[in-house]
């Protein structure tokens, strides 16, 4: 008998284990989810298929003891888990596997979708990121600005500055950042010190401060057009250009930068 208790359990025990009451044990016992074995007249449950089970579910988890669907999360991905790595809703994910035919499997009521049919898909497309391509694509994005904000910035509207872009698209570099085209403020800054037409409207789009709207610090102004704090110093230096001192801090008027930057050299 002591080797039989070892290799197997009692339905109630069974139960017990997953903080289920006599109906519900016997129903998973009908269900033929795992083996049963009949000794000495008692029906006992065959612990290793029904660990193989456990594992392979996670809908029933242990009343103390290891989470359930070992198994199943090394294979498959729940809805859940493709909400976590997309940062999508419920919703949204349900909606973009129907839309991608994705293959998914129904298990205890609940949608699976295999990790290599997931991964697959992933790996063939730009739109959706995963938080690891998210904290990439975010030093990208501080180095691009979309269309219209480039158009904002020297005052046109977004229809404007969709013309301008493509009458200019060998100079203003064009890049993609989860399915959505960007430019990339290198470019920007060296076409703009290549023309005379269009200019920032530094009153409105520098940092402000009080009776000082078209002024902006050099960090400042290095973080909007991507380049060295070193080399617009450099280039107000060379170009003898003229700041005004706040408390403890130089600022510039954002046109005598540009002006600066175009003259360097």
């Amino acid at each position: 008998m002591a080797s039989s208790e070892a290799t197997t359990m009692t339905v109630r025990a069974m139960g017990a284990l997953l903080g289920l009451k006599k109906t519900e044990s016997y129903y998973l016992v009908n269900k033929k989810l795992f083996d049963t074995v009949v000794i000495a007249g008692q029906l006992r449950v065959v612990r290793a298929s029904f660990e193989e089970w456990y594992a392979r579910q996670d809908w029933y988890k242990k009343v103390d003891g290891d989470p359930p669907g070992a198994a199943l999360h090394e294979n498959m991905y729940s809805i859940r888990d493709i909400q976590k790595i997309l940062g999508l809703a419920n919703e949204s994910v349900r909606e973009l596997i129907h839309r991608e035919k994705l293959l998914t499997l129904t298990l205890e009521g609940k949608f699976w979708v295999p990790k290599v049919i997931f991964d697959d898909w992933y790996a063939s497309q730009s739109r959706y990121r995963n938080m690891k391509d998210r904290e990439k694509d975010r030093a990208t994005e501080e180095a691009s600005m979309t269309v219209p904000e480039m158009g904002k910035m020297i005052g046109l509207d977004p229809r404007q500055a969709w013309k301008l872009y493509y009458e200019h698209r060998n100079e203003l570099k064009l890049i993609r950042i989860a399915d959505r085209p960007r430019i990339t403020k290198a470019s920007f800054l060296y076409w703009l010190e290549g023309q005379k037409t269009y200019h920032v409207n530094a009153d409105k789009y520098c940092p402000k401060q009080e009776n000082e709207k078209e002024f902006m610090t050099v960090s400042e102004a290095a973080k909007l057009l991507n380049v060295g704090a070193q080399r617009i110093y450099r280039a107000l230096q060379s170009n003898k250009a003229e700041g005004k001192k706040i408390g403890r801090i130089w600022y510039f008027k954002y046109a005598d930068i540009l002006s600066a930057l175009s003259e360097e050299g």
